[in-house]
Formats: C-alpha cells, sequence, structure tokens
C-alpha cells in the first residue's frame, strides 16, 4: 500500500482520528495524505457571501488569511510530525466530496471520520456527509473510531457472501503487516450456527494468518455482532459492502454515544 488518503473537516479537527491515521500509516511504511473539505458553494451561496461584511471568500479557505483551513492545516502537520509520521497535503484550498471521491479512485485506502461535516454540527455516526463519501468510495474506507488504543485484533464478519470474502481479501492485500495478529472469523447467521463454505474458508485464511479463532454465533446478526463486540477492546472490524440494512444497523448500534458522532470500533468496508 502506497496511499492513504484522510479527510478532514477544517472546522472539526480531531486528534485521535488523526493518531489512529498515524498509527497505521506507519504500521504499512507509507505516508497520509490529508485533504480538507468545505462545501459546494453554488450561484446562490456566493453572492449571500459577498453580501456580508468582512465575510471571506466562499470559494476558498485561504491559508494567508489566516484562516480555518490554515489553522486545521498547520495542526495536521504538527500531529504528524510530533508521530514521526510522512505526510502530504494537497494544495492551498478546501475540495468538494465529489474531488474527494474522484481522488479515490487513485488510493489505496480512505480514512473518514465518523462524524465528517462541513460545519461543526454533531451528527449520530455515521454523518450524512460520511454516508454519501462511503457509498460513492472507489477504494476500501475505514471509519475511524474517536478513541483509539492501539490495535490488538482484528475482527473478520463473515457470512458466506462474496462481499464478505471481498472484504478480507482486501484488508489482507492492504495490510500485511496483520499477518502474526490475532484474527477472529466471526460467522453470524440467523437461525444457524457454523460457517458457509468452511474448509474452504479455513485453507484460504490459514495460508495468510497464524493465529485464527473461529467464531460462530446464532440470531439476529446485527444484535448478536454488537453484543459479540461489546466484550472486544482495540479491535478493528472487517465488514462487506456498505449500504445495506444490518450495515446501518450495526452503525447505529456501534456509536458510543448517539450525540457524539463516535464509533466503538474501527470499521473497514470494502465494496
Amino acid at each position: 500500500m502506497q496511499k492513504i488518503l484522510l479527510a478532514l473537516s477544517p472546522s472539526n479537527m480531531n486528534r485521535e482520528v488523526i493518531d489512529f491515521s498515524c498509527y497505521l500509516s506507519k504500521l504499512a511504511h507509507t505516508r497520509i495524505t490529508g485533504v480538507f473539505l468545505g462545501a459546494p458553494h453554488t450561484a446562490e451561496t456566493v453572492k449571500r457571501s459577498l453580501q456580508m461584511e468582512h465575510q471571506r471568500s466562499v470559494a476558498h479557505l485561504a491559508p494567508d488569511n489566516n484562516s480555518l483551513l490554515a489553522y486545521a492545516m498547520v495542526h495536521f502537520k504538527e500531529a504528524c510530525i510530533c508521530r514521526d509520521t510522512d505526510y502530504l497535503l494537497h494544495g492551498d484550498r478546501c475540495v468538494t466530496a465529489e474531488e474527494l471521491v474522484e481522488e479515490s479512485r487513485f488510493s489505496d485506502l480512505m480514512i473518514l471520520p465518523p462524524g465528517l461535516s462541513y460545519n461543526q454540527d454533531i451528527e449520530t455516526a455515521p454523518s450524512a456527509l460520511a454516508r454519501a463519501i462511503l457509498t460513492r468510495a472507489e477504494c476500501p474506507v475505514i471509519l475511524a473510531p474517536e478513541a483509539f488504543d492501539g490495535i490488538h485484533e482484528v475482527v473478520y464478519t463473515y457470512n458466506g457472501n462474496s462481499a464478505s470474502v471481498y472484504a478480507i481479501k482486501q484488508f489482507t492485500y492492504l495490510f500485511p503487516e496483520f499477518t502474526k495478529s490475532n484474527i477472529t472469523i466471526l460467522a453470524v447467521n440467523s437461525g444457524h450456527t457454523g460457517f458457509p463454505d468452511e474448509p474452504a474458508l479455513m485453507e484460504w485464511i490459514e495460508s495468510h494468518y497464524t493465529r485464527v479463532t473461529y467464531k460462530s454465533l446464532s440470531g439476529d446478526p446485527v444484535d448478536q455482532l454488537i453484543l459479540y463486540l461489546l466484550s472486544r477492546r482495540n479491535a478493528l472490524v472487517v465488514m462487506g459492502a456498505y449500504g445495506r440494512s444490518a450495515f446501518s444497523r450495526l452503525i447505529r448500534k456501534s456509536t458510543a454515544d448517539p450525540l457524539s458522532g463516535t464509533l466503538l470500533h474501527p470499521i473497514f468496508i470494502a465494496h
């Protein structure tokens, strides 16, 4: 992996999210590319802003004007330097969500704060902006937790479908550094236990990992998954395609505080 894209909001910087991103960057021996988001501007919003006295331009947030963006960029640089992490900043302006999606096409991984927004409003995780980017991203995405204290276990959610297998493979290829980590293959199936395609699954998993635990749960997939994850600390969760109802329920129930916009665990999504 050569390029990790980190999306940030100048109005809502989170040092813990940067800390998490630096951790992954150093683990993978690659650099972080920081990108700052700004709301897209229509002719009407530009007209209104120009009518406001002393209002700075809404088209760009220029760092030489002592703007919020300038502060955010310095904050990002200092955080990376303090963590001895290689970084890159693209340009001197905010980008739109559309531009971020375009850049994801040429990235290996994107990291999103679950509460990402254009302003300081607090939303239930993930925010509307984060969900919009998730559905359109052209590379795997990790929703970052706000509180982070290392990764001691990778939990692969598995239900036998192609999406869950694809996510497992994508994470494995992007992070070979977890080869000797604790790996849990968690199968949650409604009404029965067991692993679909168990021999093939075990053959592939055990050709890549040395410390693997298989756990099967029965019942409502989301409820069982949440109960399991509540008992785990410092775990990273790997899931399949975004946009399904089960994933949406998981995100809502995984929220540490319904009003905080944060998650208990980092969640890797590939689609």
